[in-house]
């Protein structure tokens, strides 16, 4: 911290009443002081992250992530990505989830909040279902890689596919 930021903290830490109604002018019903620091105690390491160079010519950092399970914590995990990327290579990310989960899909794919027009959040991010893609879309391709999802995609098929193999086991 500066030393003029320790000076301000110290200097304005009995003022929080004034200081939240005079700056924020924020009318308040109680206030609670939350604690104020935030250890990293845990490394972040991500599935995938690559700098790609547009056909426009732009740069931006693609962000890969692979998810087994529904998880309320991603939208949060996601952000934390966001800004490590853009904090430490100053690109722009594009992020993807690539859910490979058996359990229906039922994450969210943003973080929003609005307090006032200079105080909002609005962060999205992109969720893929390898359940819902077809089996054709990948395989009338030459992305002979992802040949290996083929036994997670098309569920409503290999639901319809077990049902016929169960009623004509039962014939």
């Amino acid at each position: 911290m500066g030393k003029y930021d320790l000076a301000f903290k110290n200097m304005f830490s009995g003022l929080t009443s004034d200081a939240i109604n005079y700056f924020l002018k924020i009318e308040y019903q109680k206030l609670e002081e939350l604690n104020i620091e935030f250890p990293i105690i845990e490394s972040r390491e991500s599935d995938m992250i690559f700098k790609c160079i547009t056909k426009e010519g732009n740069p931006l950092a693609v962000h890969i992530e692979f998810q087994s399970n529904n998880d309320d914590e991603m939208p949060y995990r996601m952000l934390e990505y966001a800004a490590l990327i853009m904090r430490k290579y100053n690109l722009k990310p594009y992020q993807v989830v690539i859910y490979v989960g058996e359990n229906e899909l039922n994450m969210s794919d943003n973080l929003n909040f609005s307090f006032n027009e200079k105080n909002f959040l609005r962060y999205n991010y992109r969720i893929i279902d390898v359940s819902k893609i077809k089996f054709s879309e990948i395989t009338k391709t030459n992305y002979y890689e992802l040949f290996a999802l083929l036994p997670l995609m098309d569920k409503k098929k290999e639901k319809k596919m077990k049902k016929n193999i169960c009623r004509n086991v039962r014939k």
